[in-house]
């Protein structure tokens, strides 16, 4: 009797869990619409990008922008790629403490088709090389087929710093990651 039992509880455990994944099943895969047919555009994503110089350099003071290092990187979809959005940041390989400091600045320009669509600029304050080397500069920018060249500039802007300054030495370079966003139901 304890037989039969304990094979009746686990054929009814069993049954509800069949019929509750089942039922899980199609309610997660079910999609309705208007016409109660669904098509799917898919197309690869094609980013083509070509990183500026790597920097390596040991800096002086300046006063501006021009006076200090800068590098170029350029980026676009290929034809026909599906629509994506890019991330830049400056990655640090090396930088001295000295130089880690709100004194030492980055500005990026970015231009598209001779228009200018994006501006940032920030400092390596409290950024090194190993735990916190990674500083955003452009965030969420949406790509096209049409070129858009980014200008970094870095420099260590002499009226916010002293000498303690000199000497210091940053390598890093710019990096780029892009993620597909969209896609088209019909």
């Amino acid at each position: 009797m304890k037989k039969y039992m304990l094979y009746s509880i686990t054929s009814v455990l069993l049954l509800t869990l069949i019929i509750a994944g089942s039922t899980y099943a199609f309610l997660s895969s079910s999609v309705s619409t208007s016409d109660n047919s669904i098509f799917s555009n898919t197309a690869s994503l094609n980013v083509i990008y070509n990183p500026g110089q790597p920097i390596n350099e040991s800096l002086s003071v300046s006063s501006s922008k021009e006076d200090g290092y800068n590098t170029t990187v350029k980026i676009k979809l290929a034809p026909n790629s599906a629509k994506a959005k890019t991330n830049l940041y400056i990655h640090i390989n090396e930088i001295t403490q000295n130089i880690a400091i709100p004194g030492f600045i980055w500005e990026v320009y970015g231009y598209r088709n001779g228009k200018q669509v994006i501006y940032n600029k920030g400092n390596f304050n409290g950024y090194n090389s190993t735990t916190k080397n990674k500083i955003p500069i452009v965030e969420d920018y949406q790509l096209s087929e049409d070129e858009t060249t980014f200008t970094v500039y870095f420099w260590i802007d002499g009226s916010k710093t002293d000498n303690d300054v000199l000497g210091g030495t940053f390598s890093g370079y710019i990096g780029a990651t892009s993620e597909e966003f969209s896609a088209t139901l019909h």
